[in-house]
């Protein structure tokens, strides 16, 4: 198989060649050549808990002159990792060695695993290019502040006519461990820059949208809330104070008119509570599901709102419409049959059965509020 990490510099590519490759195939006793600048054995072979004898003589260090010919350097079953491709294999129409095009196109007879990578698979040769099974994209989380984390996607190759076709198959986060620090060198040994190079304006969290425009939206959202529950409550209060205005300027004995009021409220409130209490009695112990339909049927108009029929299946939904042409409530035909009814398609309509009851389900015509028909259309 070859996978290849691509994503510009300091993206985690390498990182994660190290954690999820090389140290893995180390542990298990499997060969690894890795052309990986700064390889450090000592730090390797603590983290797979294995002796300095034992990481020197599963991992060799490949040069820069030995890649071009790095077929002659390997061994089969052994995992072997390219750092920077394309400067080796570019992208072009040119001709690679034999011995390259067998390495490449006979790695899997050998049983060996490839590990290539670079800022850009298209800037390398069509050779590798079409015979990458897995491509993993490393992007660097910096613009979110986060510059110990790197995110990662990972597509799967499929070989067409012309060229290979990815298709992105996971995603995830990951974190830098501090552990496997000093295991390799991400920069030449004659660098003196190793920091990331900082800009607060490719920190979203410190753009103004984030600083002002985040809180504004809240603040918005905190005054309309607050303006709707306002909105609602202040007829309410209106009307209660308008009431007590008239019952004690319209009589000469506003106390009296003031306490008939309220004995008036208290009698509401009553019939009220006794209309709920006997509403809940009437529902504990009732089984809804026995008639809830044919009480829908009752009270409101029945439309067929969707159908659709196969040889082993029958599919739609009834809408329940009051006089207003409001829709009050929705069954599909999977959720009648679950409550007892059989569903029939007929030439007059879809007919709906239950023990003795029998209803007829039509998709009667059902135009917008406030739309002319075409009758009315066509006479003006």
């Amino acid at each position: 198989m070859i996978i290849f990490h691509e994503g510009l510099p300091r993206s985690g590519k390498s990182y994660e060649c190290l954690v999820k490759q090389i140290i893995p195939a180390l542990k298990k006793g499997r060969k690894v050549f890795a052309y990986v600048e700064g390889l450090n054995h000592q730090k390797i072979a603590e983290l797979c808990d294995i002796t300095l004898e034992q990481c020197q003589r599963l991992l060799t260090q490949i040069t820069t002159d030995q890649v071009p010919e790095i077929y002659k350097y390997i061994e089969n079953d052994s995992l072997i990792v390219i750092d920077e491709l394309q400067d080796f294999f570019p992208s072009g129409r040119q001709k690679l060695s034999d011995g390259i095009t067998k390495f490449v196109t006979q790695h899997g007879h050998d049983g060996q695993d490839i590990v290539g990578m670079g800022q850009n698979l298209l800037d390398c040769h069509n050779l590798w290019k079409r015979r990458v099974q897995r491509k993993i994209i490393f992007t660097k989380l910096d613009m979110l502040g986060a510059d110990n984390c790197y995110s990662w996607e990972m597509y799967s190759g499929k070989a067409t006519n012309k060229d290979i076709k990815f298709v992105k198959i996971s995603t995830g986060t990951e974190k830098y461990d501090p552990q496997y620090f000093g295991s390799y060198k991400s920069h030449t040994d004659e660098t003196m820059n190793v920091d990331n190079l900082r800009d607060d304006r490719a920190n979203i969290f410190k753009t103004k949208m984030f600083r002002y425009g985040l809180p504004a939206v809240f603040l918005v959202g905190f005054f309309a809330v607050s303006h709707l529950i306002s909105f609602f409550q202040t007829p309410l209060n209106a009307a209660e104070k308008e009431k007590n205005v008239i019952s004690s300027t319209s009589s000469g004995a506003p106390s009296t008119r003031a306490h008939s009021n309220r004995d008036n409220t208290q009698v509401q409130s009553n019939d009220a509570r006794m209309a709920i209490k006997e509403a809940k009695q009437e529902i504990i112990g009732h089984d809804q599901t026995t008639d809830y339909i044919e009480t829908l049927a009752k009270n409101y108009r029945l439309r067929l709102g969707g159908y659709i029929e196969s040889n082993t299946k029958k599919m739609g939904f009834v809408q329940f419409f009051d006089n207003s042409l409001r829709q009050k409530e929705l069954f599909t035909f999977i959720e009648m049959e679950s409550l007892g009814w059989t569903i029939e398609n007929t030439i007059a309509g879809v007919v709906a059965t239950k023990k003795e009851t029998k209803l007829l389900i039509r998709a009667w015509p059902l135009e917008s509020f406030g739309k002319v028909s075409n009758f009315v259309s066509a006479q003006l």
